[in-house]
């Protein structure tokens, strides 16, 4: 099985137990760009659903994408915790990754774009 469909049967396995609340570090790890989407919709679907999910990511376009609540920590300590747009902000991409970036939104959706120069 690719590291996409293993996640996945994780989560049916999970979802078989009756497991109403998930705690994933880093889902995305290792999977393919079609994968990563396919699992983070499926998050967004399940979390409609009643499902609560409990993830770690790097990715801040992941936690605009299926996140209600984002807790950023840099350093080890907790440097924001809100709602998604509120939270990941070109300030905290530069201070916790060092670099310029813009939270741009784009058909009701927002996204880090990186400032290459």
């Amino acid at each position: 099985l690719s590291g996409g469909q293993k996640q996945m049967v994780l989560l049916a396995r999970a979802l078989t137990q009756e497991v109403d609340t998930f705690i994933m570090d880093e889902p995305v790890s290792g999977l393919d760009y079609g994968n990563q989407i396919r699992l983070l919709e499926l998050i967004n679907q399940l979390k409609t659903q009643g499902y609560t999910f409990l993830k770690t990511t790097h990715y801040p376009d992941h936690a605009l994408m299926v996140s209600d609540r984002v807790v950023v920590m840099n350093g080890g300590k907790i440097i924001s915790d809100g709602k998604p747009d509120a939270v990941i902000t070109d300030a905290m991409i530069d201070e916790v990754y060092g670099i310029k970036a813009e939270i741009i939104t784009h058909k009701h959706r927002s996204w880090c774009i990186p400032d290459f120069h």
